[in-house]
């Protein structure tokens, strides 16, 4: 997700965020790791539980390299999210890190 993304509430869209993970200097697929989304309406506000989403992965092979996404589907049939701005979260679960960083804005309109 880019600093500032905007969907529609009407429609169905995965919010995508590029994780690039290494291990000893090498890129590691992550797509075995939960991986969780939460979107909160107030900027300095930390999600808890239930604020978390359950996410999926999305491989890229189109390049030399794999290029790995973590991803939510927004929208009526994904994580429902009414008309306003909302701060992106993303959890990677994984052995022993759980990183959890801010992945930027989401307007839905």
């Amino acid at each position: 997700m880019t600093a500032a993304h905007e969907v529609s509430s009407l429609s169905d869209e995965f919010v995508r965020v590029r994780v690039d993970a290494i291990a000893s200097g090498v890129q590691v697929d992550p797509t075995g790791d939960v991986v969780r989304f939460a979107f909160l309406a107030t900027k300095t506000a930390e999600p808890t539980g239930p604020d978390w989403n359950a996410g999926s992965w999305e491989t890229d092979n189109s390049g030399p390299d794999p290029v790995y996404y973590a991803r939510v589907l927004v929208g009526p049939s994904g994580v429902v999210l009414t008309d306003g701005l909302y701060y992106g979260w993303v959890e990677i679960q994984d052995s022993p890190e759980t990183p959890v960083r801010r992945i930027g804005r989401l307007v839905v309109t």
